[in-house]
């Protein structure tokens, strides 16, 4: 279960922290920003560290159309984790990424089919996600994505803070207060640097039952289609 707390809860917080619990000089409005901004900025840090852990998604399977090679991105999209390509009713090959300098490359090449994944890529350009060809009839694809962190408005809205790591954005938010009011700040950063450690050191393997390996990136798909045809 979610560790999730309300912006109400955490606004709250964030005066207490700052010692402004009856104070107007810093307007609900303005600390639910300063929450937001810190909210973003610790997504920041563990996306960068472990995204692939915390917030990646899977989009849905999105038929190919023929003669279009240009597919929008999702609207909350932010990063590209990974796309697969739907070889069958139940099997999936990873898609690998063309360099900007091999665009050119496939465009005379006529593979179609199951084993079309030798020949089709993918690159993000723009607001799109581009293949180097449609794979096949009836063929769809999927992306994995990290998508945006969402703005919290209502009182009601909500935040995960996994294992309390809600703490991090209701300090940034407090020193923030305390910044506009000119006040000390010092005891409050002392008190952010050690969540930040714990944050960092604890949120550095989620699948703690097992480490993680190297993976050989050249061969991934010959061998998931091997797979299939063994």
């Amino acid at each position: 279960m979610a560790r999730t707390v309300t912006l109400s809860d955490m606004r709250t917080r964030v005066r207490q922290r700052a010692d402004m619990v009856n104070s107007t000089f810093v307007t609900d409005a303005e600390v639910n920003q300063f929450i937001n901004d810190a909210i973003a900025e610790l997504y920041d840090l563990l996306m960068q560290k472990f995204g692939d852990d915390y917030f990646t998604v899977s989009g849905p399977e999105t038929s190919f159309v023929t003669n279009q090679l240009d597919y929008a991105l999702p609207d909350d999209f932010l990063k590209e984790v990974g796309v697969d390509l739907k070889i069958d009713s139940q099997n999936w090959v990873t898609l690998k990424p063309f360099m900007f300098n091999e665009r050119n490359r496939f465009n005379n090449i006529l593979s179609r089919g199951v084993l079309a994944y030798n020949t089709t890529y993918y690159k993000l350009v723009g607001n799109n996600l581009q293949f180097t060809q449609i794979p096949g009839n009836n063929t769809k694809f999927r992306l994995w994505y990290i998508p945006y962190q969402p703005v919290l408005v209502s009182d009601s809205d909500t935040f995960d803070g996994f294992n309390g790591w809600e703490k991090y954005p209701e300090i940034v938010a407090a020193i923030t207060c305390l910044q506009k009011e000119e006040s000390d700040t010092v005891g409050l950063e002392r008190e952010l640097n050690r969540i930040i450690k714990r944050v960092e050191d604890s949120s550095q393997n989620r699948q703690a039952g097992m480490g993680y390996r190297v993976t050989d990136v050249r061969n991934i798909t010959n061998d998931e289609v091997g797979i299939f045809n063994r």
